[in-house]
């Protein structure tokens, strides 16, 4: 089972259903999938055998999905790509861009070269997602995450009693 989740931005993401539209169509993608796809329509996709999707989940069930996910497809926000990696799943990572309307801004990418993600774990085209799919890769990286605070507990720290 794969696992996409797409977030809860209002900017719509259709790269990645653009991509599984066409494996599914292709036949090259036969297994079942679960889309979170947020406020991003999921067009053909939604009539498809192998597909069952939300446009909002509760936490503790993606939770779920990702442990059982043999690979998880994700945006590329910080809390996600935290979570996944303290969960110790395998996930890749397509990130927001401004180009396709997707953002304001490419901090998704940017976040994934800070991680040190954009080798292994960048997924920015239809070729790559080929690619992990038939070898996902490894997740080694809660150790990673483990020493860095969030941005808001930075902030709380460099500005006490601002922040609430």
């Amino acid at each position: 089972m794969l696992l996409v989740t797409l977030g809860t931005n209002e900017y719509p993401f259709r790269r990645p259903i653009s991509w599984l539209q066409t494996l599914v169509e292709q036949g090259q993608l036969q297994e079942s999938v679960f889309i979170q796809y947020g406020s991003t329509s999921i067009g053909k996709l939604s009539q498809s055998p192998l597909i069952e999707s939300a446009s909002l989940i509760p936490q503790v069930d993606l939770i779920d999905l990702a442990k059982q996910a043999r690979l998880v497809i994700t945006h590329g926000g910080d809390g996600s790509v935290r979570l996944l990696s303290k969960l110790g799943v395998s996930f890749v990572v397509v990130p927001r861009l401004a180009a396709y309307g997707e953002h304001t801004d490419n901090h998704q990418l940017q976040l994934l070269d800070c991680f040190g993600l954009s080798d292994n774990h960048a997924c920015l085209s239809i070729d790559d997602l080929q690619r992990h799919l038939q070898s996902p890769p490894e997740n080694s990286l809660d150790s990673m995450f483990s020493d860095i605070p969030r941005l808001a507990e930075h902030f709380e720290a460099a500005y006490p009693g601002v922040c609430v």
